[in-house]
């Protein structure tokens, strides 16, 4: 399993990936549109192209044996984002890929915000260490 640079080869799976997730949403009544592809394409081409004026500070793609099974994105505000594919999900692979994310992004440095009925990905934060404030995961200190 690795963590790579998201690519250009990558656009359809992130997207495909983001309505995924979204469906998923659905199941827990929460609304998130689906931005149309093009704009999602704008979107991370200009992660690719002009990554000073974009949201991002990073963004990976999870590869599981050559297979794109999910991706983690950090915002320059330092909250970072995860989405593991809903058939690569409850076999140790989200965790394994945690692992691997924070040892490029320690702990420590970075933060989550999660829905109240997000269940999933509360149980994956507290694994982690993370304690839950206001629907915002922190890493605590000592």
């Amino acid at each position: 399993m690795k963590l790579r640079p998201i690519n250009y080869q990558d656009i359809q799976f992130l997207y495909e990936s983001i309505k995924e997730f979204s469906e998923y949403l659905e199941e827990l009544q929460i609304k998130r549109e689906v931005p149309p592809f093009e704009q999602h394409e704008r979107f991370v081409k200009k992660y690719l192209e002009d990554y000073e004026n974009h949201p991002f500070k990073a963004w990976y793609i999870v590869e599981n044996e050559g297979t794109r099974i999910g991706n983690f994105t950090v915002k320059k505000n330092n909250e970072f984002g995860y989405n593991i594919k809903k058939q690569y999900q409850g076999k140790g692979l989200g965790t394994k890929s945690f692992e691997l994310f924070f040892k490029i992004h320690p702990k420590e440095e970075v933060w989550a915000r999660t829905n109240i009925k997000n269940e999933r990905s509360q149980k994956i934060l507290k694994k982690f260490g993370f304690v839950l404030s206001d629907y915002e995961f922190h890493y605590r200190i000592g």
